[in-house]
């Protein structure tokens, strides 16, 4: 699109008349009686918003959690040729010859600017609203929720509006869930733009012009947030404060999990999972997909398939699995049919404006679909899910909730449907990308309301910006191809940078037939995500661990056991999500976002700030090329010390993950379970990659299910590392309370020690070294000379002194 072309459909704002301040807002009041609003909610985050009809309704966003926000002082001049706004962090220029709004940070560098030809407009013959930006020749784009595409989508144009993407590929757009928010990145500067909007959405990046970028709407207001960092991590904070932090799953959600479309009937689910047991593979979950149902109706069980559904769920989970099912929106049209009937009594299905239901052709046949506008519908279906609950099932897995329907041109609702919406009687046009969203919170909250004290799981195909409260997400029906096996790693990153942390892919591909090597590379890529789910469609290959061969077994089992020792570290670092809306997988430029290096690698990641992952995604390599940002890092096979920044080499044969820790870290580890107990005793190992400077690390625990952790029940396990000259000293202390890690195995694992200490003390009493062949035991210590490390047998303490002498 031309400049000319832009001008040609939208009408932009002019002069700026008056500017008039009311508490935190500033009524900005342009020529042709227009009237934007310009809010200071904090020192770095500063809302536009501008109806083009000038009805600013009233401000009841679904996605929006923080509307009350305290008094920011924040300063407003009035100069010559402009307004400026200062805050603590910020300052925005709002120009008076025509509305334009530049932010600067404190010394007056330019972050962001209005394009200066035109910025805020709208089409009244369409409804659409846009906004313009210029556009930086150094300036990165990421975010964008769920795009088949490259990590950096500078030059990209993308549409959010979520659509049923079977077997989609590369460049693919849009697919099944969309977020409407982007973290903009130039000379190690970031800011982010949140366009609270759910009607379909258009972000052009570049792709149209050289001088700047837009997004618009197909409807509703242009209503952004602009978030100042500098940090991403700032940005990524600000934007959970106003959008809501990720649920805290629970801690079996982090094991490993299989599915496919289908497993039936109830004996061919039990060979699977005593397979698992019986093969010695760590697995935690097992699914069951739309064959379960009787005819596919939700909330109903195949009485020839699963006889005893609660006979059938107790021998599963004495085997160590929990049971998640599938919950489709679409309810059968069927007066015989429980559910049906209530919804339509109750008037709770999405209809016309004439009062007619809305039917659409889903995997039953012939459904209504519920309006999840409604509370009361929320609360409705969030209920049902009791009749699952009762017999056993932990967790559900809300699918084709885009909405998809298969009789409609247009894949999904026709436009014209209305929903309540909090009695605005909205078309479906704007409600559309919050469908699977509204599902996902109806699901979360009934999971909550039947059994309070238990951390639900809902995993859900769509969503909008905030999906992150309730549900895990996964990157749809992708295929069993390296192109899609690539995709997945940038694919999952912008998720994360898009506020959604709990993610993961198809381990394999969904659609067609995978082989042995692409499903081990597979394997090594998902084993680091925090859902890791090996899922496959009908009529494809078996792909179970066990069906590739015994060198393909041997490998897969070794991953998923790789896996389980992490469990420690990964439950800390979704813990932080929670609290404060980072990924936990994380592209480079997260944490080395001065190194511009980092801007453009996504078949990179790191896992938390420590491990840094470089796996391989083509077909027949075996070597590869891996950047090691600035600092110290140890290979994670072999402790090998390799500084950065720079480009290395690596042998990668089939069966290796190339894994490298950063000089400074803590990684607790555990041994490997079969599955993960909710008072899980597994031996504690705190591997410590010691460094020349002081560094420290929270460990985070607790019973893993409930919400016991609220009133203060959990351990924070500290560890302080200072060197010193000829010595080392450690301070491990343990803070707050949990039953559940009383009885395990307690040890400290010193790395990158070139030679062996002359004496170590814990609390201050001397302990004695042993040799290889002798038992190590709390007392004692062992130097492994061709690993380079020390290790410590401990009795877990609330605090624990140790020194290391050389």
């Amino acid at each position: 699109m031309s400049s000319n072309d832009v001008k040609t459909a939208f009408t932009f704002l002019g002069p700026v008349e008056s500017v008039r301040r009311e508490g935190n807002v500033l009524n900005v009041f342009c020529k042709s009686e227009k009237l934007v609003k310009v809010y200071v909610l904090d020192n770095n985050i500063i809302r536009v918003r501008f109806d083009p009809k000038g009805a600013y309704s009233v401000d009841d966003s679904y996605v929006i959690v923080k509307k009350e926000w305290p008094e920011t002082n924040f300063y407003l001049r009035d100069n010559k040729d402009y307004w400026e706004i200062e805050t603590a962090e910020l300052k925005v220029r709002l120009f008076k010859e025509k509305f334009r709004l530049s932010f600067y940070n404190k010394n007056n560098k330019l972050v962001n600017e209005d394009y200066e030809k035109y910025s805020i407009g709208w089409d009244e013959k369409s409804d659409k609203v846009k906004c313009c930006k210029s556009l930086f020749a150094d300036e990165h784009f990421y975010g964008f929720g769920e795009k088949a595409d490259r990590l950096d989508k500078r030059r990209k144009k993308l549409v959010m509006w979520n659509t049923d993407a079977f077997g989609y590929s590369f460049g693919s757009d849009p697919l099944y869930l969309s977020v409407p928010f982007f973290i903009g990145l130039r000379k190690g500067e970031a800011y982010g733009i949140f366009f609270d909007n759910s009607y379909r959405t258009t972000f052009d990046m570049g792709f149209s012009s050289e001088e700047y970028y837009s997004f618009e709407a197909d409807g509703g207001e242009l209503n952004y947030y602009f978030i100042y960092g500098p940090l991403i991590k700032k940005v990524l904070k600000s934007y959970s404060e106003l959008t809501g932090k990720p649920f805290l799953p629970p801690k079996w959600s982090l094991g490993y999990q299989q599915s496919r479309y289908s497993y039936y009937p109830e004996d061919k689910v039990l060979e699977i999972a005593k397979k698992f047991r019986e093969l010695n593979i760590p697995c935690d979950v097992l699914y069951l997909d739309i064959h379960y149902m009787d005819n596919y109706k939700v909330f109903t069980w195949d009485k020839e398939r699963f006889p005893d559904p609660k006979g059938f769920l107790d021998s599963l989970s004495k085997l160590g699995f929990k049971v998640i099912t599938i919950v489709n929106p679409g309810i059968k049209a069927d007066s015989n049919y429980n559910a049906f009937r209530e919804g339509v009594l109750n008037d709770y299905f999405c209809k016309y404006s004439n009062n007619e239901i809305y039917f659409g052709k889903v995997w039953p046949g012939t459904c209504a679909f519920p309006d999840f506008t409604k509370e009361e519908v929320r609360n409705w279906w969030g209920n049902n899910h009791k009749i699952l609950v009762d017999v056993g099932v932990k967790g559900i897995w809300n699918d084709m909730n885009e909405p998809s329907v298969f009789s409609s041109s247009n894949k999904t609702m026709d436009l014209e449907v209305v929903h309540f919406d909090n009695g605005k009687l909205s078309p479906h046009s704007k409600v559309h990308n919050l469908y699977g969203f509204l599902m996902s919170k109806a699901t979360y909250e009934g999971l909550l309301k039947i059994n309070s004290n238990e951390r639900p799981f809902v995993l859900s195909r769509s969503g909008f910006a905030g999906i992150q409260r309730y549900a895990a997400i996964w990157t749809g029906d992708n295929t069993s191809s390296w192109e899609h096996l690539y995709l997945q790693v940038p694919m999952l990153l912008s998720l994360g940078l898009s506020g959604i942390p709990f993610i993961g892919a198809d381990v394999g591909g969904f659609a067609g037939n995978t082989e042995m090597e692409l499903l081990i590379r597979w394997y090594q890529v998902s084993m680091f995500m925090p859902l890791f789910r090996n899922h496959t469609s009908i009529g494809t290959t078996d792909q179970e661990p066990w069906n590739f061969g015994y060198y393909a077994l041997d490998v897969i089992r070794e991953i998923i056991k790789l896996r389980y020792t992490f469990l420690p570290l990964m439950y800390t670092l979704v813990k932080e999500s929670h609290d404060t809306g980072l990924p936990v997988v994380r592209p480079l430029l997260l944490e080395f976002q001065d190194d511009e290096n980092t801007y453009c690698i996504d078949d990179e990641f790191l896992l938390g700030s420590s491990i840094l992952v470089a796996p391989i995604v083509k077909q027949g390599i075996n070597r590869r090329l891996i950047y090691l940002p600035m600092g110290n890092w140890y290979d994670f096979w072999t402790n090998k010390e390799i500084s950065g920044p720079r480009y290395i080499e690596y042998e990668v044969p089939l069966n290796k993950i190339p894994i490298f820790v950063k000089h400074g870290s803590v990684i607790p580890v555990q041994d490997s379970t079969e599955y993960i107990k909710d008072e899980d005793l597994s031996n504690l190992t705190l591997n410590i990659y010691i460094s020349n400077e002081r560094f420290n690390f929270e460990l985070y625990e607790d019973d893993g299910h409930t919400f016991n952790y609220l009133s203060g029940d959990f351990k924070v396990t500290k560890v302080f590392f200072t060197p010193k000259e000829n010595e080392i000293e450690l301070f491990v202390v343990q803070e707050g309370k949990t039953k559940a890690t009383s009885k395990r195995k307690f040890s400290v694992r010193l790395i990158g020690v070139h030679s062996p200490p002359k004496k170590i003390e814990t609390n201050g009493k001397k302990i004695r070294s042993i040799k290889r062949s002798e038992e190590l035991k709390i007392g004692f210590w062992f130097y492994d000379s061709m690993r380079n490390t020390v290790e410590i047998p401990l009795e877990e303490k609330e605090r624990i002194n140790i020194k290391v002498f050389f």
